[in-house]
């Protein structure tokens, strides 16, 4: 069955799999406004199976939850035959990942992946100070914040950041700043989950001239003090650049064992050549 579908009837659908215990899912991580702005969302329903297809530029994005792998399988298949443009896949997993064999066999190809790193807050990450200074950041700022998270964006994994969604975020005082001479150094952004507080995004500007040196960790030791003890700290680090995961371990994140992986087909090879392999 292929049908449009409003966002919450959509959520309804995802609660309704997941209370079936989903053992094969996309992650969704998307508001109802960035929903509505979608072009051409689909969605095929099966007994056990839910596939959401929509546009996006070149490509079309394909989030999925099923109880049966079978199921899923033949659902992908006529996905795959059905389509000309390119098809993006995302697979959220923990441990063994049975379903990327089969995406390999149909002629998916790898792209890249992230994976979750998590710390839990003590007290003596309570005491540690940096001589940087942190404020929250304002309205002007939003310009200045997108240009840096353009830089390091990657359209085929990462999370889009819009201007209404990072007004949002700064008028909630999830957003953090270290300016030198009034110019943004470096950036943290995030919001809180219950006990766990979710950094979305952690970068400095690499091209500000002078010495930057410290940034990064003052934006997070002033997370550390916001979370508080006994809570948590969660970050998706892409598998792409050991160097970052390495930094979050050295500040005591470790790894959960959860995972996302990203595989991309088309009928014409060509189309998705520039993407393989990532790393």
């Amino acid at each position: 069955m292929t049908a449009h579908i409003s966002y919450k009837e959509l959520i309804l659908l995802i609660n309704e799999i997941k209370q079936k215990n989903s053992i094969f899912y996309t992650n969704y991580y998307y508001n109802e406004e960035y929903f509505n702005n979608m072009k051409e969302i689909n969605l095929i329903k099966f007994n056990n199976t839910m596939i959401l297809l929509y546009d996006k530029q070149a490509f079309k994005y394909i989030y999925f939850w099923s109880n049966s792998l079978c199921e899923l399988a033949d659902a992908l298949k006529d996905v795959k035959k059905d389509n000309i443009v390119p098809l993006i896949v995302e697979v959220l997993y923990k441990g063994n990942n049975k379903l990327e064999k089969y995406l390999l066999d149909i002629n998916f190809k790898y792209y890249g992946g992230i994976q979750r790193l998590q710390k839990k807050i003590n007290h003596n990450d309570m005491l540690l100070e940096s001589k940087c200074s942190i404020s929250y950041a304002v309205k002007v700022d939003i310009e200045g914040i997108l240009s840096l998270h353009a830089k390091i964006f990657n359209k085929y994994i990462d999370r889009e950041l819009t201007y209404k969604e990072l007004l949002e975020l700064i008028n909630n005082g999830n957003v953090l700043l270290c300016k030198i001479n009034g110019c943004i150094a470096g950036c943290l952004i995030y919001n809180k989950r219950g006990k766990f507080y979710h950094l979305h995004y952690w970068f400095a500007n690499k091209d500000m001239e002078g010495n930057i040196k410290g940034v990064g960790k003052a934006l997070l030791y002033k997370l550390y003090k916001i979370a508080g003890s006994g809570n948590f700290i969660e970050v998706w680090s892409r598998k792409d650049n050991q160097i970052v995961t390495e930094i979050y371990k050295r500040y005591g994140f470790k790894e959960d064992g959860l995972n996302s992986d990203v595989f991309v087909y088309s009928q014409d090879e060509a189309l998705i050549a520039p993407l393989i392999p990532l790393n």
